[in-house]
């Protein structure tokens, strides 16, 4: 969609929307027409799913039914563990971070590089690119191992040190390539932390946890973008903002590693 950008921010003016308007509208477009075909078409449930034979809805059913019986754990359990929590509070920084970054991104790209918003769209594009690959990269090295602080824990320290020294030093493609490699180290991360939100709990206990955790990062998703504007406005440049949301990296990784040490004692 990076690439998409540039062109539909040229729509300036195209009856009466400016080019960000046009590019809200039509980036969420698919989104919003696919939520509504999941409404109509996704099953409540495996006796329903039209694809599944007879046999294959019961056996579903049955290991469903063996699975619920087992679970002793209680919805409360995923509010009363201090993981969750750390977690939490983790993701709120880290998503924070990241989408204060993101959504300013752009606009920083184009005063560093001095490049139009086409140029700059392709540029983000193939970061992302190379994202899905260290993703998929970190992901399989992950599971081999098991051990997801490894190969999370490093990757914030990393982004929290590139998204500092760009702030401080924003000028040129010097901070253009560090604002850039926050991106691909924030896709590369994604799956060993994923696995960290569903590995704290089990059972009923998990979905509360999963939940929490993504209602902290929604909320992250929220501040971020908020504080840069604020900054933005008040610092005259975004330098400061960008400088800040280091700041904001690092408590991430304190967090995480509140986490660590709390897992590491329950064991």
């Amino acid at each position: 969609m990076g690439s998409v950008a540039g062109a539909l921010l040229r729509l300036n003016g195209r009856m009466g929307l400016r080019g960000w308007q046009w590019l809200f509208l039509v980036e969420a477009a698919p989104a919003v027409l696919l939520s509504s075909v999941l409404w109509l078409a996704l099953p409540d449930g495996p006796e329903s799913a039209a694809w599944l034979t007879s046999e294959e809805r019961e056996a579903v059913a049955v290991a469903c039914g063996d699975r619920d019986s087992a679970d002793t754990s209680s919805l409360w359990d995923g509010l009363r563990n201090v993981r969750v929590w750390l977690l939490a509070l983790m993701f709120l920084c880290a998503m924070a971070a990241y989408y204060g970054l993101v959504f300013s991104l752009p606009q920083v790209l184009r005063q560093l590089t001095g490049w139009d918003a086409g140029r700059v769209g392709f540029l983000i594009a193939l970061m992302g690119v190379a994202g899905a690959v260290a993703m998929i990269t970190v992901a399989i090295f992950s599971d081999r191992t098991k051990k997801r602080l490894l190969f999370t824990l490093p990757g914030i320290a990393l982004m929290a040190a590139m998204v500092l020294v760009a702030g401080l030093h924003l000028s040129g493609w010097g901070a253009a390539l560090a604002l850039l490699g926050v991106l691909v180290v924030f896709y590369a991360i994604q799956g060993p932390l994923q696995a960290l939100m569903s590995e704290v709990m089990e059972g009923k206990a998990k979905a509360v946890a999963i939940a929490t955790v993504n209602m902290f990062a929604i909320f992250g998703g929220f501040v971020g973008p908020y504080w840069m504007g604020w900054m933005r406005e008040r610092a005259g440049g975004y330098g400061p903002g960008i400088a800040a949301l280091g700041g904001v990296y690092v408590l991430a990784f304190a967090f995480l590693c509140g986490f660590g040490a709390v897992q590491r004692r329950s064991i």
